[in-house]
């Protein structure tokens, strides 16, 4: 099992060592969000690297590619286990 989690853990360091990776976290919605109805779509659920912003004030989404994007029912330990190769490799 540790033989196993080092090669996992050196397949992704490798990976990540090549440029820069772009990570990032939707938030959960805040009270005032909830409150107004704002619609969140998070497609990191469905297992997706796109975000998909609206911008209220132009009535417009935008789209962005991230190399890895991670929805707001994630928790903390959940994005460190992700991440934690990255910070590895640069310690």
């Amino acid at each position: 099992a540790i033989r196993e989690s080092n090669l996992k853990l050196m397949s992704r360091v490798h990976q990540l060592s090549h440029g820069v990776q772009v990570m990032t976290r939707t938030r959960p919605p805040n009270e005032e969000e909830v409150a107004k109805g704002h619609l969140i779509i998070d497609n990191a659920m469905l297992g997706s690297n796109e975000m998909n912003l609206y911008d209220y004030q132009s009535n417009a989404w935008t789209s962005f590619i991230v190399d890895q994007h991670w929805a707001y029912d994630m928790t903390q330990q959940d994005i460190f286990y992700e991440v934690e190769p990255l910070i590895a490799s640069i310690i």
